[in-house]
């Protein structure tokens, strides 16, 4: 080896491994401020006796009451193994979780964008044995050996996380989507290119796999759960394709044979379009009547206590 190029090589290992060490040290240090930050918060949260979890169809349509007897902790594109993950940690009575036909296809595979990233760093130290594994094999190819060699370099990637974490605290939460309404064409068809570019008359396996290990963590730990389909416009639940639409039916027919739930389905009900974000997310008006609708039917099934609010 010449001299020039040795000196290249100590003048690397000089500059790079005192780099990665500084690097990984950080990071080591914003996770171990994140993990404060959760304990605190769950210990702040516990009391709750009624919790929705959901991916945004939730995040949306859920106001936490004055009285503070619900929560809500839905996060937009949420796997169920990440849910399962704060039904652990948060104990509530009632688990409300949200399920729809685009739960269980091929769109819910994951991609490592800052949501799911974000997720995926707050959640992995608390997996148990086989999650880590499943999480990794279920995303794309680029993102599953993205995801590999973060294991090698944790820090890749972190700020993207970082900056999830910093708006949303990792629980997730009510997200106000205002008082517009957008339910014409382009609308639909944006919707249904995003949730149903691929359709598979097989459920998804790793959603059905840990949707049906929260039930199973739920019935172990005495946690009544409902699984709630929330509202969709008229429109977007004609245009559904049948094989989607017969996944989910099939995920819901084998978990109720198994699993003890109740299944709340507001997808097939009618509901006025001006209530309506966008063809299957509800706006502000349209949270505030399905909040209400929740609280008063939670308090007629006896989740709740009564408040004299619900006639």
């Amino acid at each position: 080896m010449s001299n020039r190029l040795l000196v290249r090589v100590l003048l690397f290992n000089a500059i790079f491994w005192p780099l990665f060490a500084w690097l990984d040290l950080h990071h080591g240090a914003d996770l171990a401020e994140r993990e404060q930050d959760r304990l605190r918060t769950i210990e702040r949260l516990r009391s709750r006796p009624v919790v929705f979890f959901g991916d945004s169809h939730l995040e949306c349509s859920i106001i936490e009451d004055p009285e503070r007897r619900i929560l809500n902790v839905g996060t937009s594109s949420e796997h169920y193994v990440f849910t399962l993950q704060k039904l652990r940690l948060l104990r509530p009575k009632t688990a409300v979780v949200g399920v729809g036909v685009h739960n269980f296809q091929p769109y819910y595979l994951g991609t490592l964008g800052p949501v799911f990233l974000s997720n995926y760093d707050f959640w992995a130290p608390h997996f148990q044995a086989e999650e880590r594994p499943d999480v990794v094999r279920s995303l794309d190819l680029e993102s599953r050996y993205f995801a590999r060699l973060r294991g090698f370099v944790p820090f890749l990637g972190s700020s993207l996380g970082e900056t999830v974490w910093a708006k949303r605290k990792g629980l997730g939460g009510f997200v106000d989507r205002g008082s517009e309404s957008d339910l014409g064409d382009e609308a639909l068809r944006v919707r249904l290119a995003e949730a149903f570019a691929q359709v598979s008359e097989d459920p998804l396996p790793i959603q059905h796999k840990y949707l049906d290990r929260l039930l199973d963590h739920a019935q172990s730990e005495g946690i009544r759960v409902i699984l709630l389909s929330a509202p969709v416009s008229r429109r977007y639940r004609e245009a559904i394709p049948p094989a989607a639409e017969r996944a989910f039916r099939t995920v819901i027919a084998d978990l109720s044979q198994r699993r003890p739930f109740r299944h709340w389905d507001y997808s097939m009900e009618p509901v006025e379009d001006r209530l309506f974000r966008d063809p299957d997310h509800l706006n502000l008006p349209g949270a505030e009547w399905f909040t209400k609708e929740m609280l008063c039917r939670l308090e007629r099934e006896g989740d709740l206590q009564p408040s004299g609010g619900c006639s």
